[in-house]
């Protein structure tokens, strides 16, 4: 038997329900804890998935087997019967930690101290949102773990950072379904994963109930997404299609194009004189091994000097000082400085067409370093 995927009730506060399947008394450990351990949780409530269950320690159903799975928690034993519609009750073995899913009969079970039993005593049937949206929805949320029908229309997040907007009890009619990428997966958020994680995926369909050959988790992966209001729609599917990220307000940049001065340069590239185009960054520095120092009238004059030294391929300009540190860092700045600004190489200009650096006649006449060094 094969790990069994997770269908996507809400959580469901079933306490008064099982209040009166247990005559009118509340058991023990009412709210899910993280993990279960007999004998101190005997008679424990846990609510997973619509699907209630009371554990029996040292306990079996002795009914048959629906079905078995190996090296399993106790806990886990309590998910897996909760994913399966025909389980009532499941029988976890100590020594061997194999869980066994037990079917319909009646039977009141036994004491037996090599066995701890999970007992269904609810089962809620999975609902769809009523009124359906005809369009999509315009004060749609961003969540964490949708579920539906209460998440119909908002959106939520892959691990990649993709955003999808879920449709509740929805489906993609399309023919474009892309070819070998059918599976079935543990819970809704891996399909969004195996999406986001797939080229072309564009949206997806999972199985959140068993539904003819569809056995429960299965996942579907289309080439075509959008909105969509399936006629043919049932509660055994939700659909998902990937959505632009809600908008943010962004900062408005004061950068001026040719400008070699802060805070104007930020972000900005400077093609020098040596044919090396450099990524200025104001209020930061490299902060690695300095190679060469000296003194240089402005920013500029430091990066084109640099692009006239072989191993030089990034700067610290000091301000004030006007010292003009030299370094060979190929990347962003590392460190925040208000009183630098820093550059580091991005190549050669028209590198891309076959140029090359330090081809410019000027370069020849250029004493980059005429200034006093440090050094």
């Amino acid at each position: 038997m094969t790990d069994l995927p997770s269908d996507r009730f809400a959580e469901h506060d079933a306490s008064d329900d099982i209040a009166s399947l247990m005559g009118g008394q509340t058991p023990i450990g009412s709210l899910n804890q993280e993990d279960y351990t007999c004998n101190q949780d005997n008679d424990a409530i846990y609510t997973v998935d619509g699907v209630t269950l009371q554990l029996k320690c040292n306990w079996a159903s002795g009914v048959k087997t629906l079905a078995f799975q190996r090296d399993t928690t106790l806990k886990e034993c309590a998910d897996i019967c909760a994913n399966n519609t025909d389980c009532v009750g499941a029988d976890w073995r100590r020594s061997t930690r194999v869980c066994y899913l037990k079917g319909p009969e009646n039977f009141p079970g036994l004491a037996n101290t090599a066995y701890h039993e999970w007992r269904v005593l609810e089962r809620l049937t999975r609902s769809c949102p009523s009124p359906r949206l005809e369009e999509p929805k315009k004060d749609a949320q961003l969540v964490e773990n949708p579920k539906c029908p209460e998440d119909n229309g908002n959106m939520f997040t892959s691990e990649d950072d993709a955003h999808y907007t879920l449709i509740c009890c929805g489906n993609n009619s399309d023919k474009s379904e892309i070819s070998k990428s059918r599976s079935v997966v543990k819970s809704f958020e891996d399909c969004a994963a195996k999406c986001s994680g797939t080229s072309g995926c564009q949206s997806f369909v999972y199985t959140s109930q068993p539904s003819g050959n569809e056995p429960n988790g299965t996942c579907k992966l289309y080439e075509t997404g959008g909105f969509r209001n399936e006629t043919d729609f049932d509660s055994t599917h939700d659909y998902a299609y990937m959505t632009a990220p809600p908008e943010q307000e962004s900062e408005h940049s004061l950068s001026v194009l040719c400008s070699t001065t802060c805070p104007f340069a930020d972000g900005l590239p400077f093609s020098s004189i040596g044919g090396e185009v450099f990524h200025m960054t104001c209020g930061a520095r490299q902060a690695t091994k300095v190679i060469y120092e000296d003194v240089q009238p402005t920013f500029k004059d430091c990066m084109n000097a640099c692009s006239t030294l072989l191993s030089c391929h990034s700067v610290d300009y000091h301000i004030n000082s006007k010292i003009c540190y030299y370094s060979n860092a190929h990347a962003r700045p590392a460190t925040d400085s208000s009183g630098f600004q820093t550059a580091y190489s991005m190549g050669c200009a028209g590198a891309c067409n076959g140029g090359s650096c330090n081809q410019s006649s000027k370069v020849q006449d250029y004493n980059a370093f005429g200034y006093q060094s440090t050094f």
